[in-house]
């Protein structure tokens, strides 16, 4: 009654609800028949208590010029539940990509998101990993990168040769940008 399995050759889908749940939908590197226009192909498994897998490729429209033109979306996920979890998506053709990944939930995460040049800017490529939320946080954007460590160290650089370092806010803090240096020892400005 709560198990089923289909095949057609290329295709398949098995499962036996609330245990399991498997589909083929063929290769990744299909190419579909002129006619269709949206296609996924590819492996979806997931099964109880938690656990779960994704390598797809989603077919749509590229748009532009080329009606006949088909963009390629991959997307890979994988996981267990506590345990870990990782999520990507990718298109090729628009230089785009995003991933997720964390472990043991809050223990250890991380994020890479890259962005295709516009008219107006360049690539956008945007990074972050922590563990335990801000125990050890390092983010970086672009080549501006930003990294924190509890309880109270900081670093930052920036493009344009910024840096700076701290601990405890201004107990200890240098800096050096393009209009000169600073350091503060205590609290108290050693240099300006």
């Amino acid at each position: 009654l709560w198990g089923q399995y289909s095949s057609d050759g290329t295709h398949s889908d098995s499962s036996f609800f609330p245990l399991y749940g498997y589909g083929r939908n063929g290769a990744l590197d299909t190419v579909p028949a002129a006619t269709v226009r949206f296609a996924t192909y590819g492996k979806h498994f997931w099964s109880l208590p938690a656990c779960w897998y994704r390598n797809e490729v989603r077919l749509a429209p590229a748009g532009g010029t080329d009606t006949n033109a088909m963009a390629r979306t991959y997307v890979r996920k994988h996981g267990f539940f506590p345990l870990w979890t990782y999520s990507s998506e990718s298109n090729p053709g628009k230089n785009t990509r995003d991933v997720d990944a964390s472990a043991l939930l809050l223990l250890y995460n991380y994020t890479h998101t890259v962005t295709p040049a516009t008219a107006h800017a360049g690539v956008d490529e945007y990074a972050r990993s922590s563990v335990l939320w801000r125990l050890w946080h390092h983010e970086r954007s672009n080549d501006d990168v930003s990294v924190d460590i509890f309880p109270a160290i900081t670093y930052d650089r920036k493009g344009d040769n910024f840096k700076r370092v701290s601990f405890l806010w201004r107990f200890f803090r240098y800096e050096r940008s393009q209009a000169g240096t600073k350091l503060d020892l205590l609290f108290i400005p050693v240099k300006r």
